[in-house]
């Protein structure tokens, strides 16, 4: 019966990390889509600032994960970091928010 309880575990625990990693690739896709929107508003970079934080919190947390998935992410975290620092400082210069 332990090995029953064990294995629904796991099962709940990878599909939770699943759904983890598509609320975190839907968030950071709409953050970038924002960004190089050419009529973004000011509140704009606040909530990209904010997904990026959000996201870089979140990634360790997801354990099960495939190597090729968490790459993908982990790409698309930093393509959001250098929008935000070329936005806030210019394509030249990079700066890292604290989050």
């Amino acid at each position: 019966m332990a090995g029953t309880e064990q294995t629904k575990l796991a099962e709940l625990r990878a599909k939770t990390d699943g759904e983890l990693a598509v609320l975190i690739s839907r968030r950071l896709y709409a953050a970038v889509a924002c960004l190089l929107a050419p009529n973004a508003s000011t509140g704009v970079r606040t909530e990209a600032e904010e997904a990026y934080c959000e996201a870089a919190a979140l990634m360790p947390r997801i354990y099960d994960l495939p190597a090729a998935k968490r790459k993908q992410l982990e790409a698309r975290l930093a393509k959001l970091r250098t929008l935000l620092d070329e936005e806030e400082t210019g394509p030249d210069v990079r700066a890292f928010a604290a989050c």
